[in-house]
């Protein structure tokens, strides 16, 4: 038995992994051509749309002075949407620094794919040199934000809406009726209604915005948490839908959260288990060297991995960051399973006693670009 569970934690380690490589190829290849398409966009757009820019924001005063409304995020989009007159609403978080054209590159790749319901840009770290949470956190943005990103929309056009810098036709928010009150990660459980309309979401990078992230382990936790138990809370929401979802591409993308946030972790908890247990009863395990041989492999395949995705970005391909990455696998990479263990924890408790959805608001910090 526990050979079996050895071998199917390894599997389910492993495919996402070899998934995760498949998906930087891809996002490589978008990074090289995408700028391909904007002589020609621009040239096919004369007349730009009317565009509404949200700022959902609470007690922002630190980054920047906007009006208070709702109970979270969901709500204040409500709330800014239902005053708003735009054909196009585009989606900022207060501690936002968008570049130049971000606006005019969301809408613009929008104008030019009458398929897509929304655009997408990508976000940098803008307190990346803070700390080395931050850097550790610059390093998943680039990797699993950027590359994964690209990735999905090269290979299978789908791609996922972020809490910020995206574009979305006002006739799509109209028809599905605004953004889930009830939803933690507000964006993703969008993203799933827009694929059953039957739009795509377009990946386009040019549009770039620098956002903050957290300094501190404590922020970090409880803002993960809240996203592990939105995407959770997708998952689970989507998949008891499953038979009434429309546009089976969506259904893919469900899936890929699903192994996200719960297969491959349980596979990551389990080889971990049978290994400490196996230390002090023998499991009679037949695969302790190829295990062995295994985790090396995975190790040097993330260390490869990571270091190619960052050579996209001319500031970040360094000495320093190389020792990050490594310190990163065996600190940052291993804190996100005991994370998601206890998002899950806190999801399933929230459900069984039908607990009222409480936002966590990331706490902010006032400061310039750096790094």
């Amino acid at each position: 038995m526990g050979n079996v569970l050895f071998l199917v934690s390894l599997s389910l380690i492993w495919v996402m992994l070899l998934y995760h490589m498949f998906l930087m190829q891809g996002g490589f290849r978008h990074y090289m051509t995408f700028e391909r398409n904007i002589p020609k966009w621009k040239e096919n757009v004369k007349d730009l749309p009317k565009v509404s820019v949200l700022i959902p924001a609470h007690n922002e005063e630190v980054v920047t002075k906007p009006p208070h409304a709702g109970k979270g995020k969901s709500t204040a989009l409500n709330c800014g949407f239902a005053e708003s007159s735009g054909d196009v609403i585009c989606v900022y978080d207060a501690d936002n620094t968008p570049e130049k054209m971000a606006v005019y590159y969301l809408v613009l790749g929008l104008m030019n794919d009458q398929k897509a319901g929304a655009v997408v840009g990508k976000f940098r770290v803008i307190n990346a040199a803070k700390t080395l949470l931050t850097k550790f956190i610059n390093i998943e943005t680039i990797c699993f934000q950027w590359m994964a990103q690209g990735g999905r929309w090269k290979w299978f056009k789908i791609a996922t809406i972020p809490g910020t810098n995206f574009a979305i036709r006002r006739s799509i928010i109209e028809q599905l009726g605004g953004w889930d009150d009830q939803a933690l990660a507000e964006d993703t459980e969008l993203t799933i209604r827009v694929y059953n309309l039957g739009y795509h979401i377009r990946f386009f990078p040019a549009a770039v915005t620098w956002e903050q992230e957290p300094e501190t382990w404590k922020v970090w936790w409880r803002q993960r948490t809240r996203w592990a138990r939105g995407n959770q809370y997708v998952v689970l929401k989507f998949l008891a839908q499953f038979f009434k979802l429309k546009r089976k591409r969506i259904i893919f993308d469900l899936f890929y959260f699903f192994f996200t946030y719960f297969l491959f972790f349980f596979g990551v908890i389990m080889s971990n288990a049978l290994f400490v247990i196996n230390l002090f009863y023998n499991l009679h395990l037949s695969f302790g060297f190829l295990s062995i041989i295994l985790w090396v492999l995975a190790f040097f395949l993330f260390m490869t991995e990571v270091m190619i995705t960052l050579s996209i970005e001319k500031t970040e391909m360094n000495r320093q960051n190389f020792f990050i990455v490594f310190l990163m696998y065996f600190t940052y990479s291993q804190a996100w399973i005991a994370l998601v263990i206890y998002s899950l924890f806190v999801e399933i408790k929230h459900r069984l006693f039908k607990q009222e959805v409480k936002w966590y608001k990331t706490e902010r910090y006032n400061q310039k670009k750096s790094g």
